[in-house]
């Protein structure tokens, strides 16, 4: 008989309980699902959120003790067990103020590249995590290039990147230099995409890129100036992204034959399934990742937790390997520096110096407290689909992840290899099993 592992975490209870056995006679529909373990699909390489420098502002206003506590609740495996975190390069949305890590126009020989403001806000961050969970995967994207390199002389506001061979030339120096520069100090990168929502103007850092031109600059400009200090293959990946909600973007960048030997993933944020399951079923030979999970508007609700909960089954059941959420750690106000109030897993009260787990914080500890990396997605179908994946992981356990979005109660019969686990779900919740 195969052990079951329960637990829940619902509207009225924030915390991970563990759950009760069906009983016999008791008033609830009952619903089947069966989890067929020898259908495998593609292997997790983990789950996370992004560093950003407001995140860290946060933090830095608690004592040792509470700084502590959220890096053990992100990174250890009692806690979220975060494996594969993203970090910008230069300023994202959720920076102190718009920066690149070159600010000095026309220096195409990048001169003055500079990573010093990320030595006191990035990059102690970044160490923390990894100190906490030395397996740690960072992966990086800028939001814009430097505001000199663009149509726009601006970093906010869109713009593209100016398409000179001396400007793309500059760029993929600008990169290059990144690369080394965190390697430098103890913090290796391990794939990038080139370019933050190719397709977005706002009033933060942002910056357009057509497909065409990523393909070209990836090709004639970026493999060859990380390939100076990087043999092939390339220790740092390359990565198509992130990409919206573009149908046939990719296409277009990896469909290169020179380029099928150096792109090694295509990243998607704030996508259709129709528009991800399509990239997936094109490129499956390529890994698909997931990037940003939706930012909503600061309320921190259940409601709002439980979209989370389908999102990240989306996009797996669509061939990401990953999910990442957005802030990890915002302060109580929740506002950005261009005045975006937005959610986050951790709230920091600066005045009370306490720690505040909301409710997305639960969501995402479900998935990556116990899907570990290298697990493979399997198939489980029924009449929650859309509400729920199961996954196998390395040492043959099965984790099957499922919520009850309505208000009554609900009962789900597991079915798995020819034996059958009966459990009620409350109402407004969200559970994982891990059966052995």
């Amino acid at each position: 008989m195969s052990k079951i592992e329960a637990w829940k975490t619902s509207i009225s209870n924030l915390e991970f309980s563990s759950l009760k056995e069906l009983k016999h006679g008791e008033a609830v529909s009952l619903s089947q699902v069966n989890i067929i373990p020898e259908e495998e699909y593609q292997e997790v390489m983990g789950f996370g959120g992004a560093f950003n420098e407001l995140g860290w502002e946060a933090i830095s206003c608690l004592t040792e003790d509470k700084r502590k506590e959220i890096f053990d609740a992100l990174f250890t495996e009692e806690g979220c067990n975060f494996t594969l975190c993203r970090t910008p390069i230069g300023a994202s949305d959720f920076a102190l103020d718009a920066y690149s890590l070159n600010d000095v126009r026309d220096d195409f020989e990048m001169k003055n590249f500079s990573i010093e403001r990320d030595k006191k806000n990035l990059i102690p961050y970044l160490k923390e995590g990894l100190k906490t969970n030395p397996g740690l995967k960072i992966w990086s994207c800028p939001w814009s290039p430097p505001y000199w390199m663009k149509t726009t002389d601006d970093m906010c506001s869109g713009g593209e990147l100016i398409d000179t061979v001396e400007n793309l030339r500059a760029y993929a120096k600008y990169l290059a230099k990144y690369i080394e520069a965190y390697k430098n100090e103890g913090v290796d990168i391990l794939g990038f995409c080139v370019q933050n929502e190719t397709d977005v103007i706002n009033v933060y850092p942002t910056s357009t890129m057509s497909a065409e031109l990523m393909q070209k600059f990836i090709r004639a400009y970026l493999i060859p100036e990380i390939m100076k200090t990087e043999k092939k293959p390339l220790k740092t990946e390359i990565w198509v992204g992130t990409i919206r909600n573009v149908k046939g973007y990719a296409d277009v960048v990896v469909n290169d034959p020179v380029l099928m030997q150096f792109v090694k993933g295509i990243a998607y944020q704030y996508s259709s399934a129709d528009t991800v399951g399509d990239s997936y079923s094109k490129h499956s030979a390529i890994k698909h990742l997931h990037t940003e999970s939706p930012c909503h508007n600061g309320r921190n609700a259940w409601d709002e937790a439980e979209e989370i909960f389908k999102d990240v089954v989306m996009y797996m059941e669509n061939g990401c390997v990953n999910y990442c959420y957005w802030n990890m750690v915002l302060n109580e106000t929740g506002f950005s520096t261009w005045n975006w109030m937005q959610n986050s897993m951790i709230t920091v009260d600066r005045e009370k110096n306490e720690v505040i787990y909301n409710p997305e914080f639960y969501v995402m500890k479900h998935f990556s407290h116990s899907v570990m990396p290298g697990a493979r997605r399997i198939k489980a179908c029924g009449e929650y689909e859309g509400s729920m994946i199961a996954f196998k992981n390395p040492d043959g356990s099965i984790v099957f992840l499922t919520g009850n979005f309505d208000e009554e109660r609900k009962a789900v019969r597991l079915n798995i290899n020819g034996e059958s686990f009966e459990r009620v779900l409350e109402g407004r919740s969200i559970y994982s099993y891990i059966i052995k």
